[in-house]
C-alpha cells in the first residue's frame, strides 16, 4: 500500500501543478517571459511599467526598461565630488606666523609683488588644506616657506572621498606658480595602493626616469606618462594644470565596455605630491616666494555605481551611496542585497543588466515547485514507511515473548 502511495501522490501533485501553471500561463500571456523569477521589489517595478505601458506613460526609473525589464543604468549628475571632503596636507604655513609674498598683476602693467602673513591661529590669516574644496577660488592653501627652490622641498596633499567614484578630469589652479616637479596619484581601495596618474616635470628624465610625452598604447593603457608643464608658458601667468585621465589612451572611445581602462579611471583617493618648486635653472631671488599653494582641487567625474544606480544620495552621517537598484546594495551597489544570491553579482553591461536574483526559496518557478513537491512527498512517504516497519518489528517481538 505505501509503494502505492509512492507514486500515485507525486503523479497526482505533478498533473496538478502542471495544470496550475498552464492555467496561469495563459492568464499572463500577453505580458513579457522574464529568465528569472521577479522578486518583491522588482515586481513592483514591472506592474508600475506595464500599467505605463497601457497607459501610454513612459517609464520614468532609468534603471529599468518596458515591461520592467532590469537595464544597465548610470548616474547622469557629473561634477566636482571633492568639494567639502576631507583633506590633509603634509605642510601648512603659519605655525609659526610667516610671511609669504607673490606676483600679482600691476595696475600699472606688468607685475608687482604681493605679501601677507599667514598665522595659524588667526581666522582671516590662516591658509588650511580644506580650502583647496571650499570652493572658493579666492582663498587658498599654502604651504610652509622653503629655504632653497631648487632642492627637493616635498609637500603633500591628500583627499579621501569616501566611496568609489569614475574621475574623468583632475584641474589643479595654483595662487603661486606652477611646481616645477609633482606627481598625481591615485587609490582605488581607500589608501591602502597608491598608483601613479600623471608626473610633470620641465626635467622628465632627470628627476623622473622618464621620457617626455611619453605614448600610451594598448598594451600599457594604465601606465603614467610625464609632461612638462612649462613648454609652452610661463609659470607665472599660466598657474593652471589640467589632466584628461581618459584622453590620449586607445579605449577612451569605447570606456563602457573595457574593464581595463574603467579600473584606471576608477578612484576612492587623489594625492598630490610636490617635488620642487624650481629648476636649478630659474633665477628665484627671494625667499618668500619659496612655497606652494593651491586655490582648488577639481576632481570632475561621477559616482561610480557599477551600472546598478541612476544617482547617489548622502545619508545621515554625511557619506555618499548610490542608491542601488536590481536587487544589489553597497556604496558602490558591488554586491547583493541579502536573500538575492542565486545569481552571483556582477556589474551591469550594455547586453545584461546583471540583476542579482532572488533565492529560490522564497522565489519558485513551476518547474521548481513541482521538483520540490514531489521530493517532498517521496522524503514523508519514505519516513512514514519506516515508522511503519519500525513499528511491525515491534509489535513482532512484543508477540513473540
Amino acid at each position: 500500500m505505501t509503494r502505492f502511495y509512492q507514486f500515485v501522490i507525486p503523479l497526482v501533485t505533478f498533473l496538478t501543478l502542471s495544470e496550475c501553471g498552464k492555467r496561469d500561463g495563459a492568464n499572463n500571456r500577453d505580458t513579457p517571459s522574464l529568465s528569472y523569477q521577479r522578486s518583491a521589489s522588482f515586481n513592483a517595478a514591472y506592474r508600475r511599467a506595464a500599467e505605463a505601458q497601457r497607459n501610454g506613460i513612459p517609464d520614468t526609473n532609468p534603471c529599468y526598461g518596458v515591461g520592467g525589464k532590469a537595464r544597465k543604468c548610470d548616474v547622469s549628475e557629473f561634477g566636482n565630488f571633492a568639494i567639502r571632503k576631507q583633506v590633509e596636507a603634509t605642510s601648512t604655513c603659519g605655525t609659526p606666523p610667516n610671511r609669504y609674498c607673490n606676483r600679482v598683476a600691476s595696475p600699472l602693467g606688468g607685475e608687482m609683488r604681493q605679501c601677507y602673513i599667514c598665522d595659524s591661529n588667526h581666522i582671516e590669516r590662516m591658509n588650511p588644506a580644506n580650502y583647496v574644496v571650499d570652493s572658493n577660488q579666492k582663498s587658498c592653501w599654502v604651504s610652509q616657506i622653503f629655504n632653497d627652490s631648487s632642492t627637493l622641498n616635498n609637500a603633500t596633499l591628500t583627499i579621501s572621498l569616501g566611496k568609489k567614484y569614475l574621475l574623468s578630469y583632475i584641474i589643479l589652479p595654483f595662487c603661486n606658480k606652477l611646481p616645477e616637479s609633482m606627481v598625481i596619484y591615485k587609490s582605488a581601495d581607500n589608501g591602502r595602493r597608491w598608483v601613479p596618474l600623471q608626473y610633470y616635470s620641465s626635467e622628465c628624465e632627470d628627476m623622473y626616469n622618464m621620457e617626455e610625452n611619453g605614448i600610451i598604447l594598448k598594451s600599457n593603457e594604465q601606465a603614467a606618462i610625464c609632461k612638462n608643464q612649462y613648454s609652452n608658458s610661463n609659470p607665472y601667468t599660466n598657474k593652471r594644470i589640467a589632466f584628461s585621465l581618459a584622453e590620449g589612451r586607445p579605449s577612451a572611445h569605447n570606456l563602457d565596455n573595457s574593464p581595463i581602462l574603467q579600473d584606471w579611471v576608477t578612484v576612492t583617493d587623489i594625492k598630490v605630491v610636490f617635488h620642487r618648486l624650481s629648476s636649478p635653472n630659474e633665477l628665484v631671488t627671494e625667499r618668500e616666494d619659496n612655497y606652494y599653494s593651491l586655490s582648488e582641487l577639481i576632481l570632475g567625474g561621477r559616482c561610480k555605481c557599477n551600472g546598478h544606480a541612476s544617482k547617489c544620495s548622502t545619508d545621515t552621517m554625511g557619506q555618499t551611496k548610490c542608491e542601488c537598484q536590481h536587487n544589489t546594495a553597497g556604496a558602490d551597489c558591488d554586491r547583493c542585497k541579502d536573500f538575492y544570491f542565486d545569481r552571483p553579482w556582477s556589474q551591469a553591461t550594455n547586453k545584461d543588466a546583471n540583476e542579482c536574483v532572488g533565492m529560490y526559496l522564497f522565489h519558485f518557478s513551476h518547474s521548481h515547485l513541482i521538483l520540490t513537491t514531489i521530493i517532498f512527498w517521496q522524503i514523508l512517504i519514505l519516513k512514514f514507511e519506516l515508522l511503519y516497519h519500525q513499528a511491525l518489528a515491534t509489535s513482532s517481538r512484543w508477540n513473540n515473548l
